[in-house]
């Protein structure tokens, strides 16, 4: 004869015991033997269960604290590969960077357009005002503000924005994240360019910073963009167009200040 499994004991323990909490009812005295009987079997069972129960919750625990590691250890791996691209491109050629991470956003609420980011490095790092940041792929904007832990970024695409730059093969300019008088709204995410040396802007024409006084806050031959429309002729205003920026502001991560 086959023995009982322990869920087949249990189940027997359970109904008995039901049946004895019945007949109890109407006569406790003649079930003290029995009760006590019960109580040698099931409480060895309670026993079991309550051991069972401790093991997984423990083996839970480990399983959840083993996941997390691993999404540490992966995203350490994703943050330490973002940096080593940033240091290595050619935005960062002959600067010093501190890498830095973005940490907070703010949006333009009728574009919602990122326009100022925040990053978790401040004057305690040694960052200060009116300093460049990049990422891999160009010129993300400049340090507008400064914390002991943090710093906030004026971006390309702030409407408050003025980059000195230069078009294709050498046209003076001004990039800028809002729409020149009397021009039709550039499409969310893009900036305008406008010609303020004379000359005309092509289509694929591409556009780099023209760099400020001592470097600061701008160095030259950033990378901000390309041109991706030109706006119609105007007796009224010099030439202008659409430029669609080097960086990719939806997944603005790793970012790097020159600090020299």
């Amino acid at each position: 004869m086959r023995r009982p499994s322990a869920r087949a004991w249990v189940g027997v323990a359970a109904a008995a015991t039901l049946g004895i909490a019945v007949v109890d009812q109407a006569s406790p005295h003649l079930l003290a033997p029995v009760r006590d009987v019960a109580a040698d079997v099931w409480s060895p069972l309670q026993r079991a269960v309550g051991t069972t129960d401790e093991r997984v919750r423990t083996l839970t625990a480990e399983r959840d604290a083993a996941t997390r590691q691993l999404a540490d250890a992966r995203q350490w791996s994703s943050d330490r590969a973002a940096v080593e691209r940033l240091l290595g491109s050619a935005a960062a050629a002959g600067h010093t960077v501190r890498a830095a991470q973005v940490i907070a956003f703010e949006t333009n609420a009728r574009t919602a357009v990122v326009q100022r980011i925040t990053l978790d490095v401040g004057s305690n790092d040694g960052i200060h005002s009116d300093r460049a940041v990049i990422s891999a792929d160009g010129l993300v904007g400049r340090v507008s503000s400064v914390a002991k832990t943090s710093c906030e970024v004026t971006l390309v695409t702030d409407p408050s924005s003025v980059v000195a730059a230069r078009v294709g093969s050498g046209v003076l300019a001004t990039v800028t994240g809002r729409s020149p008088t009397g021009v039709a709204a550039h499409p969310p995410g893009d900036v305008s360019v406008v010609v303020v040396g004379g000359g005309q802007v092509a289509r694929g024409d591409r556009v780099t910073t023209l760099g400020s006084l001592g470097g600061t806050p701008y160095p030259a031959g950033l990378s901000i963009g390309t041109v991706t429309g030109v706006d119609p002729a105007s007796d009224t205003r010099p030439p202008s167009a659409t430029v669609r920026p080097a960086i990719d502001l939806s997944s603005l991560d790793i970012v790097g200040v020159l600090t020299s």
